[in-house]
């Protein structure tokens, strides 16, 4: 029949090679795509839903949003230069290393905290109120105290 084109059973098409310029398409379903190197250079989407995505190298030289959810993440390397932020909450933190310049905040609570060797150049407390405290070295050159309370 002149003007219907029949309807293609679904088959596996491979493409070795296919250029395009420019092309519209109103609705593009995809089941599975497999491929070993894919090159977009502009991609404008209102939506998309990604249900698994494996990525081995990703480079992205500029990245703004919105919004993001991420359920879980892994890291296995992460370096920032420069971290700004209003909240920040950190459930454990292990490091080797740690250097704070400047640290100013209205409420700390350490359960346990072991240090080696502390060296402070300026330390002003207005309340110390602690449970057990344990000093076996103490050097203050040039002490000022204002009341001390001890109890034994």
């Amino acid at each position: 029949m002149p003007g219907i084109t029949p309807a293609l059973p679904r088959q596996r098409i491979e493409i070795n090679d296919l250029p395009i310029s420019e092309t519209e398409i109103d609705n593009l379903q995809i089941k599975n795509l497999e491929t070993e190197s894919l090159e977009i250079n502009n991609l404008e989407t209102e939506s998309l839903e990604i249900n698994n995505l494996e990525i081995d190298n990703m480079e992205i030289k500029n990245l703004e949003m919105d919004s993001l959810e991420i359920d879980s993440l892994e890291i296995k390397n992460l370096e920032i230069n420069n971290l700004e932020t209003d909240n920040l909450e950190i459930k454990n933190l292990e490091t080797d290393c740690p250097q704070i310049k400047n640290l100013e905040t209205d409420s700390l609570e350490i359960n346990s905290l072991e240090i080696d060797s502390l060296e402070i150049k300026n330390l002003e407390i207005n309340n110390l109120e602690t449970d057990n405290l344990e000093i076996k070295n103490l050097e203050i050159d040039c002490p000022e105290i204002k009341n001390l309370e001890i109890e034994t």
